[in-house]
């Protein structure tokens, strides 16, 4: 009979990281769906997910196409929209923007 090591610390450490660099990114286009939903709001978002955020707005074109792509399939494409068009209109306070449009003053 052979005896079975168990697996190590360095065996859950690896699992671990791995399933944290493949989980965040892949858990952000249902959190986008979660906010068009209403189950979860925008700043929450924004304060998990800012990093995703901000390589969709200028990350590498793929990277952004990706992103994209992804919270797309997974119905959030609003919410991503909104807060990058949100963010826009903060870095450009020059623009003297007073509305959004008919409606939304």
């Amino acid at each position: 009979m052979t005896s079975r090591k168990k697996p190590g610390m360095a065996f859950w450490a690896t699992v671990t990281l791995v399933v944290v660099l493949v989980g965040y990114p892949l858990s952000f286009g249902p959190a986008c769906w979660l906010v068009e939903k209403g189950s979860l709001s925008e700043s929450q978002l924004t304060s998990i997910y800012e990093p995703c955020i901000q390589l969709s707005e200028s990350g590498p074109e793929y990277v952004k196409l990706a992103l994209t792509h992804w919270v797309d399939a997974c119905g959030g494409e609003w919410a991503l929209t909104d807060i990058n068009a949100r963010r826009s209109f903060e870095l450009a306070p020059d623009l003297n923007v007073t509305s959004l449009g008919p409606g939304t003053e």
